[in-house]
């Protein structure tokens, strides 16, 4: 989750950077909108609309790369964890297995998520999400 979240403030604050710049510029053609010629306007109006299609461009392939690495760094999380889970449940003799959000009273004791995340943090050391 904390790779998932810097990659996302990484691109967040990539977008906003050259949001502003491209803000920037357009206030720079509207400020000087009465001091020069037709033509130069229209020309720096043409290339601040290049930009802007290039910013969102750039804004949706930088959110479907996100979205991208977001859901495969969590299903190898998911297929990392499966073998781990699926052994610990044959070896303590656990037929079921439920997710402790969906569970509204239960005993403490029954809460295995400490001995799996050891069980994995021991057998993967590093994990590369590319």
């Amino acid at each position: 989750t904390k790779i998932i979240e810097k990659k996302n403030e990484k691109i967040s604050s990539e977008l906003n950077k050259f949001g502003k710049e491209l803000e920037q510029k357009k206030n720079k053609i509207v400020s000087q909108k009465n001091i020069l010629k037709k033509e130069e306007l229209d020309n720096l109006k043409k290339n601040y609309e290049k930009e802007a299609k290039k910013f969102n461009d750039i804004r949706k392939k930088k959110r479907d790369e996100f979205n991208s690495f977001s859901i495969n760094s969590k299903k190898k999380i998911i297929d990392l964890l499966n073998p781990i889970i699926t052994s610990y449940l044959k070896k303590e003799s656990i037929q079921i297995l439920l997710q402790k959000d969906k569970i509204i009273f239960g005993n403490d004791n029954l809460d295995i998520t400490r001995e799996i995340l050891k069980l994995f943090n021991d057998k993967h050391k590093k994990i590369n999400f590319g």
